[in-house]
């Protein structure tokens, strides 16, 4: 959830300060390594020590640029995430990849704002995306979901596939374990939950932006270390280690079967490009 910034706000220095006074959190000013190989390799160690099934997917430059062509970014959105719409894209590509959605089949975009994926889906596919925000008004009016995704209006077993790109770090408080708890209700036996990009690290942390969290009350753990961002613009990115990851999303929901791609060979797309863990839940038949 992003703050609202206006005049009179506090430097990024002097947010720093103020955070570091008002919670008990160790704050750092700068962002946590996510990336570099010595990260990402104890990463990939912590998650299958951790008992969750881990597996390694190739990039395929070739096919992630048919995608692109076939959505039709640079002619039907040229505006969004203009700074860095190929990170965005390469997360739709791989949602779609992961989701194989199909015609007649509902999907919902959990905390889609503004981004196209719905209507990707639709005419790529032939299926029914629904879209979800906090931001949208409550209920639903035709295919736009308002309110909390940990209380979504629709019935039990209602939805083939739930997709989240860059929306579950924001979650605040236990919101995140509520709204995987929501996703075993109401996904079809079978249906898929995908979560992209999965933000990782070794030890669980939260990434903010110190001028909007100085705004707010965002509940932070206060065992968990602070990560300042200047510039940012949002006032909660939660971070998850393997362990907080089993313990908060994968051991609470037996109903959902989880396993965690690590995508490989990122780099060959460029710097901007940084997707590199996916979380994948299907609901098993028997639930």
């Amino acid at each position: 959830m992003k703050a609202i910034m206006g005049k009179n706000m506090p430097t990024h220095e002097e947010a720093v300060s103020l955070l570091r006074r008002r919670i008990p959190n160790r704050i750092h000013d700068g962002g946590p390594d996510l990336l570099s190989e010595t990260i990402l390799k104890a990463i990939r160690t912590d998650i299958a020590a951790a008992g969750v099934r881990i597996e390694t997917r190739n990039v395929d430059e070739n096919a992630f640029e048919e995608f692109r062509r076939q959505a039709g970014y640079a002619e039907r959105y040229p505006t969004y995430y203009r700074d860095n719409q190929r990170e965005k894209s390469f997360e739709h590509y791989w949602a779609f990849r992961f989701m194989e959605p199909r015609e007649g089949c509902r999907y919902v975009d959990i905390g889609s704002e503004r981004s196209p994926l719905p209507e990707i889906f639709d005419r790529l596919s032939g299926s029914d995306t629904y879209s979800q925000d906090l931001s949208y008004e409550a209920g639903i009016a035709e295919r736009r979901i308002g309110g909390d995704a940990a209380q979504l209006p629709v019935g039990d077993a209602f939805f083939d596939g739930a997709v989240l790109t860059c929306s579950i770090e924001h979650f605040e408080g236990e919101s995140d374990i509520g709204f995987m708890k929501e996703m075993a209700r109401t996904l079809k036996p079978g249906g898929k939950v995908i979560v992209l990009p999965l933000y990782m690290h070794t030890a669980d942390c939260y990434c903010v932006d110190p001028v909007c969290a100085v705004q707010g009350d965002a509940p932070y753990d206060p065992e968990s270390d602070i990560h300042c961002i200047k510039g940012w613009g949002n006032r909660h990115g939660r971070i998850y280690s393997a362990s907080t990851l089993r313990t908060r999303l994968i051991k609470p929901n037996p109903e959902l079967s989880f396993h965690v791609h690590y995508l490989e060979d990122v780099d060959k797309l460029g710097k901007s490009v940084y997707c590199r863990f996916v979380l994948l839940g299907t609901k098993t038949a028997s639930a």
